[in-house]
């Protein structure tokens, strides 16, 4: 039975601060709330919740619920968040997951739609107790790490010890002892070097659990031990009753019921003293079943009735049901058939009326056990008929309940993508926030700088300014002399040539009428012309003054494309100037057919579409010159 109430005894240790057990602290609380208003009074109920949630959990919410109300009205962000997280726990309590799991993602938004990074942190360990509770430990671990990642950037030790002892709990879910006694260890140690009893004391307990499980008793009693001096060093009451009731069973294992008897008395006058009804529930029941194994069956039969009592008291009404059956199984012990039906009838009734298919079932089988011992047939024949009936409900109820899993999940899924997306535009928002500020602080400050030094800049950049205007003016006439240069030159050139074709013109009619020893003369002439054509000088002149004017340009030429020859460049650089065919024949001396048959050699070694322009991509490759 323990391991099934441990962490559940355990959550209860670590979710309420000790000094909120007893019940003359709920009556002051609820004496101050008569008298509250605003702020005061929501954390008055958020306080007082604590308490009511172990009698009376629908009470419980209601409290929460006019906290988180009040604290939404008047803009408190912290309040609201705890008021969401707790609600999203007390309904994880009832089992209502839907309606837990919107509480804890709204205050999972609040926190980081405010920037709250801890209550963040708080409310991811407490989505990873929920998805713990699911059986869901893949999450569980998921948000388990990512809390104690934000607390241990934000130096919360309290709440990192915590965290590790819970993710130890899911680890020994996973039947995974190793990691889980790893992080039980890492719980003690740190609480113990922050002097953080109460964490010490839980993680001892789970430490001692895990060497019961392994039936090393010895090792597990000297760890519950630790337990309970640490519980003693914050005087907890409560976390002693929860650590005996471990002890307790630590003995039962050992058939040492005895001891365990003894242990579990002292448990219950522990929690009679604290009010602690949850608490003397538990004893109760576990002292029941002791006397069970002793088999002293009256004994067991008294304690399973105080204890039924005290569940339905305080509103547990699974607990109630459980103790029912128990004590009908002892009747049935007993021989007590018409004890145990009537037992078994009235569970029924109770589980019918709560809907717990789970507790029909088990009632009916006790019943039809009943009724078969006592020998009544037809009896036994219709329970057993209602018991098929209701496993397949249950049957059915199960199969709805994996639909329902899977579309809750789905929908968690696609919620904590929006959370993530919300999450991202905030960081975005606060970044450009942040950018926007230490603009304007930036901006200020050369403010005032530029005020304080006005006036000295305003002579500084007027002569900067002339000078500026100065250099300017003799790059551009230092560029228009150089570009009218370019262009005597290329004119002188085009002039030259054209005189010399006509010289050579003249030549040829005067060859076609002088006698021998003049057209030796006349062709040296000619030859004379042709080498003017082909003479370099001028054409070293004419790239001097090109490259002055557009710098680097024959540089990329070259290193773009290298095999381009001397003549290919120059009529690169002519068409630059965008010089016609016809202009470019004079200058270098050939057909204006030539030049358009270089101007295709030269396009191809360019590897130039047929649409591209010639000029325009000369063009082009001064602009890289340029940028280069």
């Amino acid at each position: 039975m323990f391991r099934d109430y441990f962490f559940l005894a355990l959550s209860i240790l670590l979710f309420i601060p000790c000094h909120i057990y007893g019940q003359s602290e709920a009556d002051s609380l609820k004496e101050a709330l008569h008298d509250s208003h605003g702020l005061q009074r929501a954390e008055l109920l958020l306080e007082l919740s604590g308490y009511t949630r172990q009698t009376d959990i629908g009470e419980a919410i209601n409290q929460v619920e006019e906290a988180q109300s009040i604290s939404e009205r008047m803009g408190a962000g912290k309040l609201q968040i705890e008021s969401l997280r707790k609600l999203g726990f007390y309904h994880s309590i009832q089992e209502q997951e839907a309606e837990a799991l919107e509480y804890y993602f709204k205050a999972l938004e609040l926190t980081r739609e405010q920037g709250y990074r801890l209550e963040e942190a708080a409310v991811l360990h407490a989505l990873g107790r929920f998805y713990t509770g699911q059986e869901n430990y893949s999450k569980a671990l998921d948000n388990f790490f990512e809390a104690l990642r934000i607390r241990d950037a934000e130096g919360d030790q309290n709440g990192s010890v915590l965290t590790l002892y819970y993710i130890g709990t899911v680890y020994d879910y996973r039947d995974d002892k190793d990691e889980a006694s790893t992080f039980y260890k890492r719980a003690y140690e740190l609480g113990r070097e922050i002097k953080n009893y109460r964490q010490m004391s839980t993680a001892a307990a789970g430490i001692a659990i895990l060497y019961q499980e392994r039936d090393s008793i010895k090792k597990a009693l000297s760890n519950y031990e630790k337990a309970m001096n640490a519980a003693e060093r914050i005087n907890s009451s409560h976390a002693q009753a929860t650590i005996l009731l471990h002890m307790s069973s630590a003995y039962q294992d050992q058939d040492l019921i005895e001891k365990a008897i003894a242990l579990n008395n002292r448990q219950i006058e522990i929690a009679r003293a604290e009010n602690s009804r949850f608490l003397e529930a538990q004893g109760l029941e576990n002292l029941a079943e002791l006397y069970q194994d002793q088999g002293n069956i009256e004994q067991s039969n008294r304690y399973f009735r105080e204890a039924n009592s005290i569940y339905a008291e305080i509103g547990y009404s699974e607990s109630t049901l459980i103790t029912s059956n128990k004590l009908a199984q002892n009747f049935l012990v007993q021989e007590r058939f018409e004890d145990a039906v009537a037992v078994c009838r009235e569970t029924l009734d109770q589980a019918k009326a709560s809907g717990s298919l789970e507790r029909m079932e088990s009632t009916l089988e006790l019943l039809v056990q009943a009724y078969m011992q006592q020998g009544d047939y037809s009896s036994a024949f219709s329970t057993q008929e209602e018991l098929t009936a209701v496993k397949d409900s249950l049957f059915n109820t199960a199969q709805e309940k994996q639909i329902a899993e899977m579309q809750t999940r789905y929908e968690t899924e696609q919620k904590e993508q929006e959370i993530a997306l919300l999450r991202t535009k905030q960081e975005r928002a606060q970044l450009l926030r942040n950018a926007l500020i230490s603009g304007l602080i930036l901006i200020m400050i050369i403010g005032v700088l530029i005020y304080n030094r006005q006036r000295l800049k305003i002579r500084k950049n007027r002569t900067e300014l002339e000078n500026t205007r100065l250099k300017e003016q003799k790059l551009e006439q230092d560029l228009a002399f150089k570009n009218r240069q370019l262009t005597t030159h290329s004119l002188h050139l085009v002039q030259k040539n054209e005189t010399m074709k006509e010289l050579k013109e003249y030549i040829s009619n005067m060859d076609q009428q002088g006698n021998g020893e003049a057209l030796r003369d006349l062709q040296s002439l000619k030859n004379l012309v042709d080498y003017s054509f082909n003479l370099d000088e001028d054409w070293e002149q004419f790239q001097i003054y090109f490259e002055e004017v557009h710098s680097g340009f024959f540089d990329t030429l070259i290193e773009q494309y290298p095999d381009l020859t001397p003549n290919e460049l120059r009529l690169s650089a002519l068409v630059k100037l965008n010089l016609t065919s016809k202009e470019i024949a004079v200058i270098v001396g050939i057909t204006p057919d030539s030049v358009k048959t270089a101007r295709y050699r030269l396009r191809k070694k360019l590897n130039m579409e047929t649409e591209e322009n010639l000029t325009e991509f000369m063009m082009d490759i001064e602009k890289e010159a340029s940028e280069t």
